[in-house]
């Protein structure tokens, strides 16, 4: 089964902390991403930039900034293969941030039909979730065919790299790292938000400009568009 952990916090101290800290941080997460690939069950993730640089799009309406101003943010995510919903957990737990684990729906996927070229894009899907807990089967096979064109013209274009569909927050558990080592657990999303985020994609476009206009084509209603953190060397 694969999971999302959706790393999250106060964006705050990390604006705020020296080279030297960041360095740290970042070992850290260095040595837990191995410890994934040890375990065979790292399957993707990316770090987001911060949300001051995010743009959303709300029924069509572009503005600047997160889609909600919240103490804490998405500050990127990772995707996991693990045997059940425990493993899954243990994973959570061993991450040096605090988490919000998600399961993925599962649905037939493939690679991206030619290599995706440009700057990489986070699009994180938000909504209503009653609105899809009282869908009728017509209305969840609509959504479905609107995601595959919008996954098809994704691919056409050269800009599909990645995308996932997440299980409502009723799924949801929250790990916490507190002071003195405790580790926190608790049912639910980090934020209790009208809004919640049922999925994103990944993909690849020469400029903010072209990922917000290929977000304007995502069929639901709040888009929140974040670049990825790219790394070289």
């Amino acid at each position: 089964m694969k999971y999302v952990l959706l790393v999250v916090g106060d964006e705050k101290p990390w604006q705020n902390a020296s080279q030297a800290e960041r360095e740290a941080v970042y070992a850290e997460w260095g040595a837990y991403s191995a410890m994934l690939d040890q375990r065979g069950a790292a399957r993707g993730g990316n770090e987001l930039a911060l949300s001051h640089t995010a743009t959303t799009i709300r029924n069509g309406i572009v503005t600047d900034g997160p889609y909600a101003e919240t103490a804490e943010q998405i500050t990127g995510y990772m995707l996991v293969e693990a045997k059940d919903d425990a493993e899954a957990l243990e994973f959570a737990k061993a991450q040096p941030g605090d988490v919000e684990i998600r399961p993925v729906m599962e649905y037939p996927s493939e690679p991206p039909a030619q290599t995706p070229q440009g700057l990489k894009y986070a699009l994180l899907l938000y909504g209503d979730q009653s609105v899809w807990q009282n869908a009728t089967p017509e209305q969840m096979e609509a959504s479905a065919q609107a995601h595959w064109k919008f996954t098809e013209m994704l691919r056409e274009r050269g800009a599909y790299i990645s995308g996932e569909a997440l299980h409502d927050t009723g799924t949801a558990r929250t790990v916490r790292k507190k002071e003195g080592g405790e580790v926190l657990v608790t049912d639910g999303p980090f934020a209790e938000t009208a809004e919640q985020m049922g999925g994103y994609y990944e993909i690849a476009a020469k400029d903010l400009d072209e990922a917000i206009e290929l977000a304007k084509a995502v069929p639901e209603p709040i888009v929140e568009v974040r670049p990825v953190v790219e790394y070289t060397g």
